[in-house]
């Protein structure tokens, strides 16, 4: 009889202690916000979709390949700076993206090494054309007395071929140091040429916004380091 009486003592100071463990932890309630429940009415207009096109739009793209270093970043609501994309408003002129210009401006210093060679080419050309002509206008004086001589049998003949021989040497290389000249006025004409167009080049590395608009869409490569060049979409609303 005792035996049972702690057995059930026991039995009810377990399930006390098990009620206890379970009600440890209750997890507190979520506050919810309570409203009244209408139905929405449109007003009865007539509702449309449709997509609002720019009254100028401007397809913009790079003239130049190379791999892209840069495209323009605008600040957000949020304060911190992103890429450009539809609907900021960019300024006229403001560049939207860069290729590396290393290349071009490499292209660009060749060029102008060119002309500064041509150049020096020239001036040497130039004096070569000086010392032949003094010596040309010489040989010449000596061959026609040298011719006068001959003809009065004044003069053998291998004297007076000798004359004329160094005249028409000197003849040659006087027309040689032209045929320099002009080559080498080419050759700048040309480098010049290549300058401008390397010098063009080189400012094509940078895409500007032709008009005060918005970017309507980015196309191609959409990060710095890509070689496929982006473009732009550029538009302008009349009520902007």
């Amino acid at each position: 009889m005792l035996t049972k009486k702690l057995s059930v003592i026991l039995l009810v100071a377990l399930s006390s202690w098990a009620c206890d463990h379970n009600k440890a932890y209750e997890k507190p309630l979520t506050p919810v916000a309570v409203g009244v429940v209408e139905q929405y009415s449109s007003g009865g207009g007539i509702r449309y979709s449709g997509d609002v096109e720019a009254d100028v739009r401007v397809d913009l793209a790079f003239k130049v390949g190379g791999y892209v270093r840069e495209i323009l970043e605008v600040k957000g609501v949020d304060g911190r700076h992103r890429r450009v994309q539809e609907g900021d408003l960019v300024r006229k002129h403001t560049v939207l993206a860069r290729v590396r210009e290393s290349d071009y401006r490499e292209r660009v210093g060749q060029a102008k090494a060119q002309i500064d060679e041509a150049q020096a080419s020239e001036e040497l050309a130039k004096a070569q054309i000086a010392e032949a002509q003094a010596s040309l206008e010489q040989a010449k004086l000596d061959f026609e007395r040298a011719n006068n001589l001959f003809a009065s049998q004044s003069l053998t003949k291998p004297d007076f071929d000798a004359s004329k021989a160094r005249f028409e040497t000197i003849q040659a290389r006087f027309a040689g140091a032209k045929a320099q000249l002009d080559e080498f006025h080419a050759k700048e004409k040309e480098a010049r040429a290549q300058l401008a167009t390397a010098e063009i080049a080189l400012q094509d590395c940078a895409l500007a916004a032709p008009i005060d608009g918005d970017p309507q869409k980015k196309y191609r490569s959409r990060n710095p380091g890509w070689h496929r060049n982006p473009g732009f979409y550029f538009g302008r609303h009349l009520n902007d």
